[in-house]
């Protein structure tokens, strides 16, 4: 009888050690191919700069700068754009300022190591160069390559050569 308690005390533990990662907040990702093909602009830059704020527009406390389940903060990255992979819109912006997904598991300080003065890709949509999918749009330097084929394109657009429809 001990014994069996045992292994029902030990096997419960390991479930519920295990479900642990299903209380994670999860999302279904979505190809990077439909992701770029459905994008009205791919834009590469430099993050410059970032900024945390709370809900009323401060800086949090460093033990709240983070983003994520539980916390009202949001990450705003200002990118300086380097080239446009593809611009269906009438605008050429010089610099974007885009929001991490919210979501997203995020301090403060990783935030700086993961983003700051690093390329990245911006995937956006509309005249208001919104996400195509906001926990996906910003794609970090080594999916450059894989960007690249799927546009078919060998060199970046530079800004001058865009066309003005």
């Amino acid at each position: 009888m001990t014994q069996t308690l045992h292994l029902y005390s030990f096997v419960l533990s390991f479930l519920i050690i295990i479900s642990g990662d299903a209380m994670a907040t999860k999302i279904a990702t979505t190809p990077l191919a439909q992701l770029v093909n459905g994008s009205d602009m791919v834009v590469e830059g430099t993050v410059v700069d970032l900024t945390m704020t709370d809900s009323e527009g401060n800086m949090p406390a460093v033990d709240k700068a983070r983003i994520g389940p539980g916390f009202d903060n949001s990450l705003e990255l200002t990118v300086s754009v380097d080239h446009f992979f593809k611009n269906k819109t009438n605008k050429e912006p010089d610099t974007l300022n885009v929001n991490v997904w919210p979501m997203r598991h995020l301090k403060l300080e990783s935030a700086k190591d993961l983003y700051l003065d690093q390329k990245v890709y911006l995937l956006l949509v509309g005249d208001g160069l919104q996400p195509i999918s906001e926990p996906e749009f910003i794609r970090l330097s080594f999916e450059r390559e894989d960007i690249l084929k799927i546009l078919k394109h060998v060199e970046p657009i530079k800004q001058e050569q865009l066309p003005l429809d």
